[in-house]
């Protein structure tokens, strides 16, 4: 439904649950940016670590993946 103020649209409104997709997809869509930016910063962890024992995750350089980007 939108709602209109002075003939143009102001808001919208939808339901709870297509909301909170929306949200989740947004969210889905922001990570690729997050994982550059953490690159960016030196925040990496070694595939070998994560896929093997996620609860030992070791931050480590990022130098070896900026080639990558």
């Amino acid at each position: 439904m939108i709602i209109t103020q002075g003939g143009r649209a102001a808001a919208v409104m939808v339901s709870m649950k297509e909301y909170e997709q929306t949200q989740h997809e947004l969210e889905i869509l922001r990570l690729p940016a997050r994982g550059e930016k953490e690159i960016e910063a030196g925040v990496c962890f070694d595939l070998e670590t994560v896929t093997g024992n996620p609860e030992e995750l070791d931050k480590t350089s990022c130098k070896a993946f900026r080639h990558n980007i």
